[in-house]
C-alpha cells in the first residue's frame, strides 16, 4: 500500500511522517523521511510560535516536504516492483544492477535513499535552515523530597549523575 496526504497542512492541522505518507519499507526510507518531516516542521513551528518568523512560514512545509514524500513513494514502489519474479523484472533488475555499478548512478541512488540529495528552492526571505539554538546545560537535580515518590531512588541505589 502506498499513500500520501494531498496536503500536509490544513489550517492548524499539520501532518508529518506516517500521517503524511505511507509506503513499503523497501530501502529503509520511511523513518528517515518522517524524521526529516519533523525537523522541517519543528523549527518552523518554533519560529512561528515565538513570532521570529510570520505564520506564513508554515506554508513552506508542504511545498518543501510533499515533493520529497512523493519521490520516496515512487522509489519504494520501484523497489517493490523489482522484487517480482518474472522474465521482464529479472531483465530490469540486471540492467539496474549494471547501472548501480557505475559511480554517478550509484551516488545518485545513495543520495536519494539517504535523503542527502534533498535540496529546497527557498526563494527570497525564507530562512535557509533552523536558526542556531542557544545551548545551555541541562537542569540537573538530584531526586529529593520535592519530586514524585516514584522518581526518587531507593535507599542505597546509586544516585543519577
Amino acid at each position: 500500500m502506498t499513500r500520501q496526504a494531498a496536503a500536509y497542512r490544513g489550517g492548524r492541522v499539520l501532518l508529518a511522517g506516517d500521517a503524511a505518507h505511507m509506503h513499503a519499507p523497501d530501502g529503509g526510507q520511511g523513518l528517515n523521511t518522517g524524521v526529516q518531516d519533523a525537523v522541517n516542521l519543528g523549527w518552523k513551528l518554533a519560529q512561528a510560535i515565538n513570532r521570529t518568523s510570520p505564520e506564513s512560514l508554515l506554508d513552506t512545509y508542504h511545498a518543501e516536504r510533499h515533493p520529497v514524500g512523493a519521490r520516496v513513494l515512487r522509489n519504494t514502489m520501484a523497489l517493490v516492483a523489482l522484487r517480482r519474479q518474472d522474465e521482464r523484472t529479472n531483465a530490469l533488475r540486471d540492467t539496474i544492477g549494471e547501472l548501480v555499478g557505475m559511480d554517478e548512478p550509484r551516488r545518485r541512488l545513495a543520495a536519494e535513499m539517504s535523503g542527502l540529495g534533498i535540496h529546497y528552492d527557498l526563494g527570497e526571505g525564507h530562512p535557509h535552515r533552523a536558526p542556531h539554538a542557544r545551548s545551555r546545560p541541562p537542569h540537573r537535580r538530584r531526586p529529593g523530597p520535592g519530586l514524585h515518590p516514584a522518581a526518587r531512588c531507593p535507599a542505597g541505589a546509586p544516585q543519577p549523575r
